[in-house]
């Protein structure tokens, strides 16, 4: 479908807009913040250490010279932050179909690495909210091939976006990506009777194409009502879905008997909002009462085979 090619987000790696990073400071001031390592102030070693570390790899070659500081305290410290600096970092900027960067957004990194051809192992599992510019990052990741990495992020309103990639290599560099986050769609329209009179007060739902032959059976008609969208008819007969996610549906009309209406398949679209006009039915207002489209509760009974 048309929508598959909006809804799997792109990949962005050294491409794209990059993170804004910390300006690198002289030779003196960063020889500065090695003797700060040394200090008898808590603090002052604390503020030199996320100083340099910030740095990232400009920091390398004065704490590569550190290591063989006399000071031991220096010297440790100078190790201790080579090895976080000399690690691989993921980085996700999420932004809108605008290239507006989004803040706020829950991001969730999954790192796997294969051990063989069957066991994964578990490596990360961490969600981390976006910052103002609409970026969110893991850090400290051991660089080497056969990763696998799995990046996705959940908005209301918003088309779920994921990043899905096999046996990665993470070198010991920033690694970018972007999400693209689509807004979901909007789908109207107008209920018709037989007389073409308009049908009010009637719960519509939204069913996803890969559930309407379940409308064919009486008895299994109503799983295809589960987590879909519904929507009532005003008095004009009008309806209004929102918040759908891109794919194929049909709108249908249960009562308390069955299946009383199914319209024709459409294709929905992220971010559009696909109106369908006039749907007419072949349902007689006097046949119906207030409560044919009351679905019944039916947690109890079991889903049947797809």
């Amino acid at each position: 479908m048309r929508y598959l090619l909006s809804l799997m987000v792109v990949a962005c790696c050294g491409g794209g807009v990059l993170a804004e990073e910390p300006a690198t400071p002289g030779p003196d001031e960063l020889q500065a913040l090695v003797k700060q390592l040394g200090s008898q102030d808590f603090d002052e070693r604390e503020d030199a250490q996320l100083r340099l570390t910030a740095l990232g790899h400009a920091a390398r070659e004065v704490l590569t010279h550190a290591l063989k500081d006399a000071d031991p305290e220096i010297s440790a410290s100078a190790a201790m932050l080579l090895d976080k600096i000399n690690r691989a970092v993921v980085a996700v900027r999420v932004v809108d179909s605008t290239e507006k960067p989004l803040a706020k957004v829950p991001v969730v990194f999954n790192l796997y690495l294969r051990d063989g051809r069957r066991s994964v192992s578990v490596l990360r599992n961490e969600t981390v909210n976006t910052d103002a510019n609409g970026w969110a990052s893991v850090g400290n990741i051991k660089p080497r091939d056969g990763y696998i990495l799995n990046v996705s992020c959940r908005m209301p309103d918003y088309v779920p976006a994921a990043i899905s990639q096999q046996r990665v290599e993470l070198k010991v560099k920033r690694h970018e990506f972007k999400l693209v986050a689509l807004r979901c769609a909007t789908v109207t329209g107008t209920l018709l009777d037989k007389t073409q009179g308009p049908l009010t007060d009637r719960r519509l739902s939204l069913v996803p194409s890969n559930r309407l032959r379940l409308l064919e059976n009486p008895k299994h008609a109503r799983f295809a009502f589960r987590n879909a969208s519904t929507a009532t008819t005003d008095e004009r007969g009008q309806f209004r879905f929102e918040g759908v996610n891109p794919g194929e549906y049909a709108v249908a009309l249960m009562g308390s008997k069955g299946l009383l209406f199914k319209s024709d398949t459409i294709e929905v679209e992220a971010e559009e909002t696909l109106s369908m006009g006039a749907v007419a039915t072949t349902i007689h207002p006097a046949v119906l009462k207030r409560d044919d489209d009351v679905l019944k509760d039916d947690d109890e009974d079991p889903l049947p085979e797809m």
